[in-house]
């Protein structure tokens, strides 16, 4: 893709990062309060350039959560 749609599909990508971001704060501040709820983190990543365009924008989010390795370790 170039030009426009090239440009348009590289701003999606990087709303669609920004609202896994929003949401997944939502989510942590939602659950601050829950016992045992592990706070959630977005990744990022850039996305894999395509001959004859600029940028590609933001790669799939993905989402991970913070885990204390104690207590994994007593929960075994």
């Amino acid at each position: 893709m170039s030009g426009l749609t090239g440009a348009i599909n590289t701003a999606l990508t990087g709303i669609n990062a920004f609202d896994a971001g929003i949401t997944t704060v939502s989510d942590n501040l939602t659950n601050a309060g829950t016992p045992g709820y592990a706070v959630e983190s977005v990744n990022t990543q850039t996305a894999q350039d395509i001959p004859g365009q600029a940028g590609a924008g933001v790669g799939p989010a993905q989402i991970s959560r913070a885990a204390d390795g104690f207590a994994a370790s007593v929960l075994r």
